[in-house]
């Protein structure tokens, strides 16, 4: 049986989920759930182009996740993405098969209401209220949320990363 991993990345499938975050987690299997996304074919070639098949990289949406998990699991670690915290909302039975969330990449949003200076150079985390709301209810029910943005940066888990927001 494989393991589930998920990560909140606005960007979906870029070079950091290859090259660093897939090869730590011994990942074989990479799917984006983005309902948008799923249903534009030239985004998804665009996403999908430099992805290398051994990942087995698939852009799917909401509705598909199931059955993608069921028959992937099996045999393969699995790194779940989606673009914002509140599409986990809809995902929670899914999600709960996994031990932590990972926050990447989370930036402004229209309905963002709170920021917080995130790890990298320049990186600014952006949170609508749906997406704390959404956080705090996987922590409640017994998920590690962490924001990480390489595998070799410090972990910092979601208590101390939401003192640290600001109203925007």
């Amino acid at each position: 049986m494989g393991n589930l991993h998920v990560r909140i990345d606005d960007r979906l499938i870029h070079g950091q989920i290859v090259a660093s975050w897939a090869r730590s987690l011994n990942i074989r299997s990479i799917i984006a759930v983005d309902n948008e996304m799923a249903h534009n074919a030239m985004i998804k070639d665009i996403l999908l182009m430099g992805v290398p098949k051994e990942f087995d990289p698939q852009i799917i949406s909401e509705d598909m996740l199931e059955e993608a998990l069921q028959e992937n699991l099996k045999s393969k670690n699995v790194l779940l993405i989606t673009r914002f915290a509140k599409n986990l909302k809809n995902l929670s039975a899914q999600v709960m098969l996994a031990t932590e969330v990972n926050i990447g990449n989370c930036s402004k949003q229209a309905d963002s209401v709170y920021i917080s200076k995130g790890i990298g150079v320049g990186q600014v985390l952006s949170f609508s209220q749906e997406d704390i709301d959404v956080l705090d209810s996987l922590q409640e029910n017994g998920i590690k949320i962490i924001t990480q943005q390489m595998p070799s940066d410090k972990e910092i888990n979601w208590s101390t990363l939401k003192k640290n927001l600001k109203k925007l």
